[in-house]
């Protein structure tokens, strides 16, 4: 056997592996016994082998919830804060007033009464969505793209009308208040976006082997 053949059968001795095919237990230890650069080598890995062991790690507890919840949720003043979501909720309240008119379009027959009531369904909508956000202030960023298309659309058709003589600014002034909303959502304050953040690890899983540590 080749020097490099008996180093390899002795080092996967010292690993308690099994060795080699075709390795002769008593060869290795004949070459041994007549080789001073194996017999060298093999004192060299035997008095580094107890320093390069793997064993596995030790479970930690995984405190990252109780750091983050010590975080501050945002750094405006919590009175303005708390400002932006009452505005927000009597933006809410003046829209869901207004809305329950134009629902039930008692006084508007045939199609004008439905389209009345579509519009009014729309306000109704943005409404409960505005009071949530007020309450729930983290449903802000998922609310925050429905108002806003809606809100352009609406706008956009007001003043479409207005120009073109079809409706009166006055009737439609009321919109601005979808416009109010959408900029309350926008400065809401809510807890930003924590950045590299991974699934939450279990903490009473097992770590995982393979890291190097001293004996």
């Amino acid at each position: 056997m080749h020097c490099d053949s008996i180093r390899e059968a002795y080092s996967a001795r010292l690993d308690g592996e099994d060795p080699p095919p075709d390795t002769d237990p008593a060869e290795v230890d004949a070459h041994l016994a007549a080789c001073p650069a194996c017999r060298g080598w093999t004192e060299a890995a035997e008095a580094l082998h107890p320093r390069a062991r793997i064993r596995g790690v030790d479970a930690v507890d995984d405190r990252t919830e109780a750091i983050l919840a010590g975080v501050p949720l945002t750094a405006r003043p919590i009175a303005a804060r708390e400002g932006v979501r009452y505005a927000l909720m009597a933006v809410a309240l003046t829209q869901l007033v207004l809305a329950v008119p134009a629902l039930l379009a008692l006084s508007t027959p045939g199609v004008e009464a439905h389209l009345s009531r579509e519009m009014g369904a729309f306000e109704l909508a943005l409404a409960v969505g505005l009071l949530s956000a007020a309450w729930r202030p983290r449903l802000a960023p998922g609310l925050l793209p429905f108002a806003a298309a809606l809100a352009a659309t609406v706008v956009f058709t007001a003043v479409t009308d207005v120009v073109g003589g079809s409706a009166g600014a006055g009737t439609e002034a009321h919109h601005v208040l979808d416009l109010a909303g959408v900029a309350l959502l926008w400065f809401l304050p809510v807890r930003p976006r924590r950045l590299g953040r991974g699934p939450a690890r279990d903490a009473h899983a097992p770590a995982r082997s393979g890291r190097v540590a001293p004996a």
